[in-house]
């Protein structure tokens, strides 16, 4: 699975076939080829902002837009072994493993499904305060939607400068701008 150069902003270690044989002794389900695989080529790492928004859809067909932060691997702060595995039971359900995590963490997760009836087994869930939501049909469709959400993020509202003519400048770069008083003369 290739991933584009700036897809991380902090990359964890590929990992090793022991540490993946240690992963699946320690799950007590069967977790997908697919992540494991993107674990022994890229590890895990924090999703730059560029990739990270998630466009959902609700029961109610509302569109929800949530944020993938970090995928947890090999390197702290994205340690799988303690993010994903060493949760307080209350958190980690057991249908599901705690993969990804959410701009509101630990309560928001995405987790790979296991073994919950209700949805495919191997497809990627959102879990927001007891309500799951289906995100894609399996990890590899979970990366190319955070890739190929890239640039369909809303852009910044922009501030007209009355001052300078019809230029338009980011909202978020606009800066108030002190010209000396020049005196030409001398």
């Amino acid at each position: 699975m290739k991933l584009p150069s700036d897809f991380f902003s902090i990359n964890g270690d590929p990992f090793t076939k022991e540490e993946l044989s240690e992963l699946k002794r320690t799950v007590d389900s069967s977790l997908p080829e697919d992540y494991l695989e993107f674990l022994s080529l890229h590890g895990g790492g924090v999703i730059s902002e560029t990739y990270s928004h998630v466009q959902l859809r609700t029961n109610d067909s509302t569109a929800l837009e949530v944020e993938a932060t970090m995928i947890f691997g090999n390197a702290t702060p994205i340690d799988i072994w303690g993010n994903a595995i060493q949760l307080d039971p209350t958190w980690l359900y057991d249908w599901g493993f705690y993969f990804c995590e959410a701009s509101n963490p630990p309560e928001d997760k995405f987790l790979i499904n296991l073994s919950n009836e209700e949805f495919s087994i191997g497809s990627i869930l959102y879990e927001d305060e007891g309500k799951v939501f289906q995100v894609s049909k399996d990890f590899t469709s979970f990366i190319s939607l955070l890739i190929n959400s890239r640039g369909k993020a809303p852009k910044a509202p922009q501030r007209r400068s009355e001052k300078f003519g019809k230029f338009f400048f980011p909202s978020k770069t606009v800066k108030n701008i002190e010209f000396p008083n020049v005196n030409l003369d001398h």
